[in-house]
């Protein structure tokens, strides 16, 4: 059995347009991939963001009880020497005391908050990278589609004769 040129060349474009359209879809595959990664690195950061937030809170929460336990241990040895608690140089201590407590858990709150921040940042640069990814894929994909109908054109031209060399024929 003998197959003409024409129908060799015609089995090689259509050869090559699945080739191209199976690359661009396997590329497109691999981009989405590649995608979900980035999403679930965004995820990931935004629930570690809850959790530095959380964690700031309680560290502030335990920094106000040991500020208040000191209070009332300088309020008790002070109350203990004879001293009145509530006025003076004690009543400024014990502000002394407070101040500093919050003044720690406030930066306590604030460390935490700009973790977050930054965890939150990062999980915008992953999502913007997904975007970025998915849109890659699909730009492969179209670009596998467009060779395929290429490949076919260039095919067609070759069989029919009306492409030798890469140059159209006029006839």
């Amino acid at each position: 059995m003998c197959i003409s040129a024409t129908t060799l060349l015609m089995i090689s474009a259509g050869v090559q347009a699945v080739g191209s359209i199976m690359q661009g879809s396997q590329q497109e595959d691999l981009a989405n991939a590649r995608a979900q990664e980035s999403e679930t690195v965004a995820a990931q950061n935004r629930a570690d963001a809850d959790v530095e937030r959380e964690r700031s809170e309680v560290e502030a929460d335990r920094i106000r009880r040991m500020g208040s336990k000191a209070k009332s241990q300088a309020r008790s040895a002070l109350a203990k020497s004879g001293v009145v608690a509530d006025a003076g140089s004690a009543l400024t201590i014990q502000s002394e005391i407070t101040a500093g407590a919050e003044q720690d858990a406030l930066t306590a709150v604030l460390d935490g908050s700009y973790r977050a921040r930054k965890l939150e940042l990062g999980a915008a640069k992953a999502d913007r990278e997904a975007g970025y990814q998915r849109q890659a894929g699909e730009n492969a994909f179209t670009s596998g589609i467009l060779q395929a109908g290429g490949s076919l054109l260039t095919g067609y031209g070759y069989a029919t004769g009306k492409v030798k060399s890469g140059w159209a024929v006029q006839q």
